[in-house]
């Protein structure tokens, strides 16, 4: 009976010390080696603290806006998509070059024209596995406005707005013919992080502004900044 009872007991010490052992190592990385420990200091990688997959969901909806709107186009846009939308070489290429990861795009029209304000939103959200990425994306090498000839835009300003870490302010001012009414749509690209945002706003000139861009972008961009 001694012997069994001194070889449990020293099987228990050895568990003990084990589990003691395990208990360090954890407490050591969370508090000095990993991310915001006291190793990693100023220089640890921004990407660490960067938005995670679900993140590419945050686009404008109806909620947002002070007057109803109803969703037309409300889809993921994976990958594949983006190289079925491409050629095969340059969707291969963009995501290659840019570490994009998913991305997501919602549409919507003013519900009752009789109310006053833009005809249709439309928000896109694209997510990088990193924040160069993602400057990457937003680059005029790759960024849409810069590389569709069919949409020359009347105005672009990287000085116009100053929403997330890059943004671009690009107008587009058409009169639609026979109607002597003009068309504006206030198109706002902007990246925070590792996340790229692209907000287009159109309607009648006499009832769609600039601001309705702007404030339709700064609200993604703090939707963005709450789930950090």
């Amino acid at each position: 009976m001694t012997e069994k009872s001194e070889s449990s007991g020293g099987r228990g010490k050895l568990i003990l010390w084990i589990a003691i052992v395990a208990i360090v190592v954890i407490l050591v990385y969370v508090f000095v080696l990993g991310p915001g420990g006291l190793l990693a200091g100023e220089g640890s990688p921004v990407e660490e603290r960067g938005f995670q997959r679900d993140s590419f969901e945050i686009v404008l909806r109806p909620a947002d806006l002070d007057i109803s709107y109803t969703i037309q186009n409300d889809f993921r846009v994976s990958n594949d998509d983006v190289i079925r939308r491409m050629t095969a070489v340059e969707g291969k290429k963009y995501i290659l070059e840019t570490g994009r990861v998913d991305g997501w795009d919602l549409y919507m029209e003013k519900t009752n024209n009789t109310k006053i304000g833009p005809s249709g939103y439309r928000s896109k959200v694209e997510l990088f596995e990193t924040n160069d990425g993602a400057s990457k994306a937003f680059d005029r090498d790759w960024f849409w406005v810069s590389i569709d000839p069919d949409n020359d835009p009347d105005y672009i300003s990287e000085k116009s707005c100053d929403i997330g870490d890059e943004c671009l302010f690009i107008i587009y001012d058409k009169v639609i013919p026979g109607s002597g009414i003009a068309n504006v749509e206030y198109n706002i690209g902007f990246r925070y992080r590792n996340v790229l945002v692209q907000v287009f706003v159109k309607g009648a000139d006499f009832e769609t502004k600039e601001d309705d861009a702007l404030d339709a972008a700064q609200l993604i961009l703090d939707s963005l900044k709450e789930i950090e």
